[in-house]
């Protein structure tokens, strides 16, 4: 898991840049605001030192005073405080700006770009969390250009764009209804070159938008980390738990990796254990069922398409119609 720290520095430290920018941004807004109506200065000084004033008052020990007379001081000291906030926006709207013109336009509103909220991981923090791992799988660039509306079916004829219809709308629904108690699996089947990386990209971009942990890997690459782990020498050179833990597995290529008898063991480990923590996956495939068979073992291809709704992609390869059309 030590890569996926480096990932959750990563995140926080552009969620920390996002804030500091924020607030520098305001003290330049607010220095040109106290240049133009100095009153607006004086109302905030005046305010600063009522603060003071009642957050010492409110840890300070009121024992020479009945509660009734200390909670009366308080609402008064609140009061002033508004009273000043309320000359400060009419101040500011006087002179042209608006009434949270030195307000700090942090990113994030709800957490105010510090990444949590009520002690909890906010959604912001999630989704740079999960952005950040989508730009160390060479996904980064595609998830900014692959969405469902940029799905192009004119690349589709006849019965072909019937079924790709159908697909697009299948996993539009299970990107849009995707949450907690989604157990069910999307295996995409085909051809290369036929969008089956487009519709799982376009569902993970909605997934992680909601703040679930994506987890995007080819099976060439999940394999060859697993051989590497199983030879290292290192110490701290444990298994990588994401793709049997996150909430939505996305393995493109299967059937790419070298079949050895070690990845074929590895592969079954991995589905048996989503399977029993109830997490789906999108597997992506370029080999039919009858393939699928000969390649893997027989409860292999059972949890493939017993845990999965299998969606079948045909076509021409749109690589090579996008080349034809420029030319």
């Amino acid at each position: 898991m030590k890569q996926d720290a480096q990932y959750l520095r990563a995140a926080k430290d552009r969620l920390a840049a996002s804030r500091t920018r924020a607030e520098l941004e305001a003290q330049l807004r607010r220095a040109e605001v106290y240049a133009a109506c100095p009153e607006i200065a004086q109302v905030d000084a005046a305010t600063k030192q009522l603060g003071f004033a009642l957050m010492k008052s409110a840890i300070s020990a009121h024992s020479r005073e009945d509660k009734a007379a200390f909670d009366a001081r308080i609402d008064a000291q609140k009061a002033n405080i508004d009273a000043l906030l309320s000359d400060r926006e009419e101040l500011l709207r006087a002179a042209g700006f608006p009434s949270d013109y030195l307000q700090p336009r942090y990113a994030c509103p709800l957490c105010k770009d510090t990444g949590y909220t009520d002690g909890k991981m906010c959604i912001c923090l999630k989704k740079m969390l999960a952005m950040e791992r989508f730009e160390h799988s060479g996904l980064g660039a595609l998830i900014r250009t692959q969405s469902f509306e940029s799905f192009d079916l004119s690349f589709y004829t006849g019965a072909e764009r019937t079924r790709m219809e159908q697909n697009l709308e299948i996993c539009r629904s299970y990107a849009s209804s995707f949450d907690e108690t989604t157990t069910q699996g999307l295996l995409l089947t085909g051809p290369t070159g036929l969008g089956k990386t487009h519709l799982s990209t376009a569902i993970a971009r909605q997934v992680m938008e909601k703040g679930y942990d994506v987890y995007y890997v080819t099976a060439a690459e999940l394999f060859r980390t697993f051989e590497e782990t199983r030879f290292s020498r290192e110490d701290d050179a444990a298994p990588n738990m994401r793709p049997a833990c996150c909430d939505l597995l996305i393995l493109d290529d299967l059937g790419t990796e070298p079949i050895t008898q070690y990845s074929v063991s590895c592969l079954y480990e991995l589905l048996n254990a989503r399977i029993n923590r109830e997490k789906p996956w999108i597997i992506n495939t370029n080999l039919g069922a009858d393939e699928l068979q000969k390649k893997y073992q027989d409860r292999i291809v059972s949890r493939l398409f017993g845990s999965s709704r299998a969606l079948l992609f045909q076509g021409r390869d749109i690589r090579l119609q996008k080349l034809q059309r420029r030319t």
